[in-house]
């Protein structure tokens, strides 16, 4: 029998595996990284820089057109009683009625109604309206990070910060920042990158409440500014590059948007028919009046030029464009040439690249369709360029900057991370420091009227707005001025810039209105009528000459009749009441102190009449009556001896 083979038992061994590579520590360049990588850290950064480059804004007071828009606005100034009011009429008439000096009008009820708000809460409070602009700011920067962290830049939430940080920092947003009025250009951008932000989550979850949320934003934009309306071409645009959808869904889905913006349309033309050159029939509001159509392309071209270099160099930086600083030019310009061949260079780019879903195309390409509306190349907008306008376009602009800038980058051969990030952030903090600077001192011209027009005048000096601007801010200097001496100076330096606005646009009629009070304010009476006639011949209905300038004159030329009279110098004295009366046939003194004069004269007939006159404008005036009581007693004492 053969013997049982024995079964081998494997030892209970336990098989080590082979230990793990050692995790490499982070450098302090990765940690850096991932530290400004975090989205609660890039939200705090970008809330600062607000903060730190716009500050200095909140002390500051109302300037330039807040005065139609917020301070003299009468419906605002009726707090929230005049919400209607704001809402179904065209956004200037609560300042000038119903005769807009801009072609086609304006309707922005949304801005006007949030300071409508405000003067039924806080009274007249342009420091808080600057607190709002400041808030609105780091809001729309918080929503483009998201934005951008989500859907742009996924894979490089760094570069997403830094578009943000180059548009908070630029200096060319601080008039559609601290100008209070701007603040359109606040909440149509702010309510349109939620539009586009609320319009993804849609392509992303399939949430209609996010669909809903996305025509509602767009709704809140288009109220808030009409360029909300080249979102019918951006939106699609948007849709196509950022996500992965076929052409079919992606038109589907931007139809609510234009049935919205029909509406929107169908609203506007209701409360403000839209009416070619609409009563712009004055240079100052209708820069190519005079130009021919050849001369107007050429211009236009020039000034698209303009916008782009701004958004490279903004310096220097002005409120005012207007006539005669942009001169006509034709297409013999060379910087009329090279305007069009950069911008043709960059739209070849962008059509050819698009469908490559090239973030850089997308960014030029949304640049030129947030800056046609802006171009006047079909639609007169009432000047020839404006900073303000750059605050949605520059979006377009940064993004395609960053991703250009991002390439060429990565083309270097950096020696470590470390000096990638030592490179890219020398260069990060030379824009910030150099913009912020710029930006924190243009804050501080942008004080009031009184530092503005001072601070532009020299850089825009053929402007004739510029120019009135400056003499009525020099007239409102000698309010707070206690040296006779400055004052007539100052006087004398306002009149020397509204001549020169004169100069530049004779038909221009503010320069006539301010100076009539610059010489009213230096006594010299007869100068401050013959400009406020001149002014007539120009307008003869100008609110400030029915309401402030002729009642004004008329006291003046009273408190003159008053002083010949003092004097006894009484024909001088009887002039100076007619002339009073010229200007204000309603001003009950005036007719008092002419029956007077008369009355010492001895002049009963003509005393009598005047103080008649005196008691129909005004029928409770004792001295009046007391005059006609004394005239009736000297007539009965003459009837009386002739018995």
């Amino acid at each position: 029998m053969a013997k049982q083979q024995k079964k081998q038992v494997k030892p209970n061994v336990v098989v080590v595996p082979d230990p793990l590579p050692a995790l490499t520590p982070l450098s302090t360049a990765e940690k850096i990284l991932q530290f400004l990588s975090e989205t609660r850290i890039q939200i705090g950064l970008i809330v600062a820089l607000t903060a730190l480059f716009y500050a200095n804004s909140i002390p500051n007071d109302y300037a330039l057109d807040d005065i139609m828009f917020v301070t003299h606005n009468k419906f605002v100034q009726e707090g929230t009683d005049g919400i209607s009011d704001l809402f179904t009429k065209e956004s200037m008439y609560g300042f000038i009625g119903n005769a807009s000096p801009i072609s086609g009008g304006r309707w922005r009820p949304l801005s006007l109604i949030t300071f409508a708000i405000e003067k039924e809460y806080f009274g007249t409070a342009p420091h808080t309206s600057h607190v709002i602009n400041l808030l609105l700011l780091a809001l729309t920067g918080i929503i483009m990070l998201l934005f951008l962290r989500q859907y742009v830049f996924t894979s490089s939430p760094i570069l997403a910060f830094i578009t943000v940080v180059l548009f908070i920092v630029h200096p060319v947003h601080v008039e559609a920042v601290t100008n209070i009025k701007s603040r359109d250009e606040l909440l149509s951008w702010l309510f349109l990158i939620l539009t586009m932000y609320s319009s993804l989550n849609f392509f992303a979850k399939r949430n209609y409440l996010q669909l809903l949320l996305a025509v509602v934003f767009y709704f809140l934009g288009l109220l808030s500014k009409e360029n909300g309306i080249t979102f019918l071409a951006i939106l699609p645009l948007t849709f196509y590059v950022f996500t992965k959808e076929k052409i079919s869904s992606i038109i589907l889905t931007t139809i609510p948007f234009a049935v919205v913006c029909g509406i929107y349309i169908i609203l506007r033309i209701t409360y403000v028919p839209f009416v070619a050159n609409n009563h712009a029939t004055e240079i100052m509001n209708a820069p190519y009046l005079y130009a021919t159509t050849i001369q107007r392309l050429a211009t236009v071209m020039m000034m698209l030029g303009k916008y782009i270099l701004l958004l490279f160099w903004p310096n220097p930086l002005s409120a005012d464009y207007s006539y005669n600083q942009v001169p006509y030019v034709t297409f013999s310009d060379w910087r009329v040439l090279l305007s069009v061949f950069v911008q043709a260079f960059l739209a070849i780019y962008a059509i050819i690249k698009i469908k490559d879903r090239d973030f850089i195309a997308y960014g030029i390409l949304f640049y030129f369709c947030s800056i046609f509306i802006y171009s006047n190349l079909f639609i007169d907008i009432g000047t020839f360029i404006g900073e303000r306008f750059l605050f949605q376009p520059s979006f377009g602009f940064i993004l395609a900057i960053v991703v250009l800038g991002d390439k060429a980058f990565k083309k270097i051969k950096f020696s470590s991370l470390g000096a990638k990030i030592s490179s890219v952030s020398i260069l990060m903090l030379a824009v910030i420091i150099l913009s912020g600077f710029q930006t924190i001192k243009r804050n501080t011209e942008w004080k009031n009227d009184m530092t503005l027009w001072p601070a532009d005048v020299n850089k825009v000096p053929n402007s004739a707005r510029a120019q009135n601007g400056c003499g009525m801010s020099q007239i409102l200097l000698t309010n707070k001025e206690k040296d006779s001496v400055k004052k007539v100076t100052l006087l004398n330096e306002a009149i020397a810039h509204l001549r020169r606005a004169h100069q530049i646009q004779p038909t221009y009629i503010d320069p006539w209105l301010n100076m009539g009070v610059a010489y009213s304010r230096l006594n010299d009476f007869d100068s401050a009528e013959m400009c406020w006639d001149r002014a007539r011949k120009l307008d003869s209905t100008h609110p400030m000459l029915v309401v402030q300038y002729d009642p004004d004159m008329c006291i003046d030329f009273m408190n003159a009749g008053l002083k010949a009279g003092a004097a006894k110098d009484y024909q001088a004295s009887i002039k100076y009441f007619y002339r009073a009366l010229r200007h204000n046939k309603k001003n009950a003194d005036v007719w008092y102190n002419l029956g007077g004069v008369y009355f010492t004269i001895a002049r009963y007939d003509s005393a009598g009449i005047a103080w008649q006159q005196c008691l129909k404008l005004k029928p409770n005036y004792d001295k009046a009556k007391q005059g006609m009581q004394a005239l009736t007693a000297m007539e009965n004492r003459g009837a009386r001896a002739t018995r």
